[in-house]
């Protein structure tokens, strides 16, 4: 018996054994994790989330908005959820986020079976940190 990854519609599905069957090679670490059933890290979850890889990179502050993410220097991904102003600028988020945590340390976060989405916790705004769009 093989177990090989399903395919349908270019998006990859859990894996599943499959009798006399080729597997898939994968090709990328992304489709190399999706086949051993590794979920995803925060950046990737981000992107999920915001239904594409972050794109722009927002400069104008006045612009940020719940929907984008933020990606610290940590590093970390998140999405933000709500937005603190002072005087017309950002300086906190409350953000959602997926594998927020020290338990493991290669990547930093959760073992993958340890890893939970989070909502609420709230991130004061750092220069040093990158606003991103999904749009």
């Amino acid at each position: 018996m093989t177990v090989i990854q399903r395919q349908q519609n270019g998006e990859h599905y859990s894996k599943f054994p499959i009798d006399n069957a080729t597997p898939i090679l994968q090709s990328t670490n992304v489709a190399v994790l999706g086949c051993l059933g590794i979920m995803r890290q925060c950046h990737e979850w981000a992107d999920y989330i915001g239904g594409g890889e972050a794109k722009w990179t927002i400069t104008d502050l006045k612009a940020v908005r719940p929907g984008m993410g933020y990606f610290t220097t940590l590093p970390h991904a998140m999405i933000i959820t709500d937005v603190k102003w002072e005087k017309g600028y950002p300086v906190q988020f409350r953000v959602a986020e997926a594998n927020w945590g020290t338990g493991w340390v290669n990547p930093n976060g959760f073992v993958p079976w340890e890893r939970k989405v989070k909502v609420g916790r709230e991130v004061a705004y750092s220069k040093a940190g990158t606003i991103r769009s999904y749009e």
